[in-house]
């Protein structure tokens, strides 16, 4: 299924995707919307649960996930065995219940998913990963920018759980960690 060009603002579930739950099918692919300030209980701005993900030149910003164990305040993957998140702009997300990680991305499972040409700003998690959390193996992350996020224990850009990734220019700069990686961890 394909969700183009819309403004989703201002929702609330007090569960998962206080913007958009995309739970069925195989595919999905998210291009041109605006996903902002939504609220949610564990999943902020978009949760999808399908196999093939395209999120293409999307602004996810200032969505908020409020509960403890929160995760993704912008965006939320799981059961991805092919994502591919380009030209998007993932901002000022906020996880903020005790251990809440990913305060843009959450992506918990796939390998090989491509991160190309975005910008992951001012996102703040309580735990892990304040621009993103990621699982997996032989990821690309090619010419993003993740800036001014912040965590409140290690990954302040981005906690990376896995190996073979492969980084080429991307510009990381000015994240904070309480902990343990500033930038990458």
């Amino acid at each position: 299924s394909s969700v183009m060009q819309n403004t989703v603002t201002g929702n609330t579930a007090n569960g998962t995707g206080g913007g958009i739950l995309h739970n069925s099918g195989n595919d999905a692919s998210f291009v041109g919307n605006s996903v902002n300030g939504n609220t949610a209980g564990t999943v902020g701005g978009l949760y999808v649960l399908v196999s093939n993900i395209t999120v293409t030149d999307n602004t996810i910003n200032g969505n908020t996930v409020l509960a403890s164990n929160g995760i993704g305040g912008g965006f939320y993957a799981t059961s991805a065995t092919n994502l591919v998140l380009m030209d998007n702009v993932i901002s000022g997300n906020f996880v903020h219940g005790a251990s809440s990680d990913g305060g843009c991305v959450y992506h918990n499972s796939g390998n090989g998913a491509m991160y190309v040409g975005n910008t992951i700003s001012n996102n703040t998690a309580t735990d892990l990963g304040g621009g993103a959390f990621i699982q997996g193996s032989g990821h690309l992350f090619n010419d993003n920018t993740i800036a001014d996020n912040l965590c409140g224990s290690s990954g302040g850009g981005v906690y990376l759980n896995g190996q073979n990734s492969t980084w080429s220019v991307n510009v990381i700069t000015s994240n904070q960690a309480a902990s343990n990686g500033g930038g990458v961890f």
